[in-house]
């Protein structure tokens, strides 16, 4: 602030004093000193901030999400929340969202509570191991129904594997990256990807794997053919990617997205070509 001269504090306090009243945004108060913002404090940007229609809108936004559409005493009074009623007051493609997601929404609702509701955080574990159970569920329909899928359409399990599942157990890892990168919490967007296939690897794998010796007393077997020249490939595609992003200097850009897709592709076509050559490119029988 010592940069500004004493007219022009006055000028930003004026236009900040407006703008937490949601008359002005922060051009206004550009708009004031000349056209050029004047150097401000945290603190006087917090206060701003907090008082402005970008905060109190998008406060109201997430807690008339939270509360299920309005359905405590929403603005409208008519709106009606819940599992089972169909939000008439959104958009097209949101009730048709809803409806898609009913079964899902229905079976979830009926098992499980909403931990972040007053008085319900001591089921917060409960609510956690409940829906690592729903997700084994759903991750065993998946698999049953894009094989039945890959048989009926004549398409060999590994493309289906490459390409449908891998991007069906992905969204979700993808939808809540987005979201927490909204919320600036960039490294936990980035640490979620990781952490999720070290999950898988070191706990969705042995996990069965016990079961399965826990309930027929003998151990699992599984085919190790080829598996060194996919661990190097696998390596390769690990270095490829860290060199990719030191090539775009620790960057998320669009460059280094294209090129993520690209070693996709190149890595998909690989393994079919590999599995062609040694004849395992077949469509299972259910």
């Amino acid at each position: 602030m010592g940069k500004a001269n004493t007219s022009d504090l006055e000028s930003v306090k004026a236009a900040k004093s407006r703008a937490g009243s949601g008359a002005q945004s922060a051009k206004d108060i550009a708009a004031n000193v000349g056209g050029e913002l004047a150097p401000l404090t945290l603190d006087e940007f917090q206060k701003w901030y907090e008082n402005s229609l970008f905060w109190t809108d998008r406060a109201a936004l997430l807690d008339q999400d939270h509360r299920g559409g309005g359905g405590h005493g929403g603005a409208d009074g008519e709106e009606s929340g819940g599992l089972c009623s169909i939000p008439f007051h959104r958009p097209l493609d949101e009730q048709c969202r809803f409806v898609l997601l009913a079964p899902l929404t229905a079976a979830m609702g009926a098992t499980l509570c909403n931990p972040q509701d007053d008085g319900k955080e001591k089921y917060c574990y409960a609510v956690f191991i409940g829906s690592i159970l729903w997700i084994g569920v759903f991750s065993y329909l998946m698999v049953t129904w894009a094989t039945i899928v890959g048989q009926e359409l004549g398409i060999p399990d590994l493309i289906m594997g490459l390409t449908f599942l891998a991007a069906g157990t992905s969204v979700p890892d993808l939808l809540s990256s987005v979201v927490v990168a909204r919320q600036g919490l960039c490294d936990m967007a980035v640490s979620s990807s990781i952490g999720s296939n070290i999950f898988d690897v070191c706990v969705g794998l042995p996990i069965p794997w016990l079961l399965f010796i826990a309930i027929v007393g003998e151990p699992v077997h599984v085919s190790s053919e080829g598996i060194a020249l996919s661990i190097f490939i696998l390596l390769g595609m690990l270095a490829a990617t860290v060199a990719t992003i030191m090539v775009c200097n620790w960057a998320l850009t669009k460059t280094l997205g294209y090129t993520m897709f690209a070693l996709y592709f190149v890595y998909v076509i690989q393994e079919v070509a590999r599995a062609a050559a040694n004849g395992t490119l077949s469509v299972s029988s259910c």
